[in-house]
């Protein structure tokens, strides 16, 4: 069987696939990248073929050689009918769908956020299967939607909460796609752009369903908790286990697979004396000459790494010199901006995530999924302090909640406090067996191949059709 996944190339997206695919592979699978974005070689460092999609590319060299013009001026109306030209090129997607043709995929696996690529392969006689990295995006009256660090309703007066918040999330996104309505009708007019495989814009979107003969409305579900929208009739892979969610009903496009964490992941290289610097370290906590305890922190990769909080929890650490932080700034920062450090504190450009956790006797992180899966995977207790972006409230309240680690607040949270909670994930020995458990359960999941059970399962059915 083969698989071609087509992906936004998002690291956390990226992360899980490795694992996937290994297991893919060792059920005799052979599996192939697509993306419009540059992940070639760090896609390769970890043993798989990818394709990049070069339309895309293509079309923003095209665009940028167009001369600026004042409306309704004859270069304006030259330039209108080259982005309209332009813009029937991209619906056609012609590129990626003869990257499928070409690998003659019998299965198509695909990031959730590309509503563009979905739409455009609904045209072909393939099983296709979206994944995700979050937890349950459906509502639900016991799920508080994701983007809130509320528990699971325990009296009918915390259901009525729950359910008005997910009224007020549906009005939300109801104004802004009105809002984009109108805003594309006056942006059309004076400048069509062309759709990238990436576009979340409803409008773009409406427009390419009807180009391929489709009625956008009928196939997706605007009122759940992911922006803008979500395919009603086709199955999602969810890199997680439901004993980590919250209790609730399961929606039936929703298929929990376990965590899929690669353990011979390569992650980018970061500078030379970074790496120099993390491998002395590393090799003096493997070879026991140190019994200080070891802290990783991290607060993401996609986002912008906080800088003020980052030198709070640096003051904790100077004045904790028996303990050593390990700082991962994602590439988003310079490890100049913090001065000179003590001798307790390594600053790294980029984290060997994995192999640091396999080390560490507690995790503070921002609360994205892939990491908390690592640091249960690996044991680790978590202080979260969430960035409030996308789902990681969530996250943060669903650690909580089972006992895994501590949701910490960075309005409130002084040096004294941050202090006190690394203490209590210590030395607290509930939080490990909470996180033996859950890693129990992830297990269980994998001895099942949940996943590759579906995606093998997916093509049986189509062509059973």
């Amino acid at each position: 069987m083969k698989i071609a996944y087509i992906t936004n190339g998002f690291s956390s997206n990226l992360n899980c696939s490795y694992e996937l695919f290994r297991r893919l592979r060792m059920a005799d699978h052979e599996v192939l990248y697509l993306s419009a974005e540059d992940i070639v070689a760090r896609v390769a460092q970890n043993g798989y073929p990818c394709v990049r999609l070069l339309d895309q590319a293509r079309t923003d060299e095209s665009l940028a050689v167009l001369e600026p013009a004042l409306p309704m001026t004859p270069t304006w109306f030259s330039n209108r009918r080259e982005k309209q030209k332009i813009r029937m090129q991209t619906l056609e997607a012609r590129e990626l769908l003869a990257a499928v043709d070409r690998f003659e995929a019998d299965v198509l696996v695909i990031d959730i956020e590309l509503h563009f690529v979905v739409l455009v392969c609904l045209q072909l006689d393939l099983p296709i299967i979206l994944t995700i990295a979050w937890f349950s995006i459906f509502k639900d009256e016991m799920l508080p939607p994701m983007h809130t660090t509320l528990y699971p309703p325990a009296t009918a007066q915390e259901r009525q909460r729950v359910n008005a918040l997910w009224r007020k999330e549906i009005r939300i996104k109801r104004k802004r796609r009105l809002r984009r309505r109108l805003k594309h009708l006056l942006q059309d007019f004076l400048s069509p752009s062309p759709i990238s495989l990436q576009t979340l814009d409803t409008e773009l979107l409406r427009l390419t369903a009807k180009y391929h003969g489709m009625n956008l409305d009928s196939l997706v579900d605007f009122e759940q908790w992911l922006r803008p929208m979500v395919f009603r009739n086709i199955p999602i892979l969810t890199f997680n286990v439901y004993e980590m969610d919250f209790p609730h009903n399961k929606h039936e496009c929703l298929h929990y697979v376990g965590p899929m964490i690669f353990e011979q992941r390569v992650d980018p290289p970061g500078d030379h004396q970074s790496t120099r610097q993390w491998h002395h370290l590393r090799d003096k906590y493997r070879l026991k000459e140190t019994d200080s305890p070891l802290v990783y922190c991290s607060l993401g990769t996609f986002w912008n790494t906080d800088q003020v909080f980052l030198s709070l929890i640096i003051e904790v650490f100077k004045r904790r010199s028996d303990w050593h932080l390990v700082i991962g700034l994602g590439g988003k920062l310079s490890a100049d901006a913090f001065g000179s450090l003590p001798d307790n504190i390594t600053i790294l450009g980029w984290a060997p995530q994995l192999e640091l956790l396999s080390l560490a006797d507690c995790a503070i992180t921002h609360g994205g999924i892939t990491t908390i899966n690592e640091c249960v995977y690996y044991g680790v207790p978590m202080l979260v302090y969430s960035t409030a972006h996308g789902d990681q409230n969530g996250c943060a309240a669903r650690v909580a909640w089972h006992g895994l680690g501590i949701m910490g607040d960075k309005a409130d949270d002084d040096s004294e406090k941050i202090t006190m909670h690394i203490e209590s994930l210590m030395n607290d020995p509930a939080y490990k067996i909470r996180l033996q458990t859950m890693r129990g359960h992830f297990q269980y999941y994998a001895e099942k191949n949940f996943a590759v059970e579906f995606i093998e399962q997916a093509v049986v059915k189509k062509d059973m059709q």
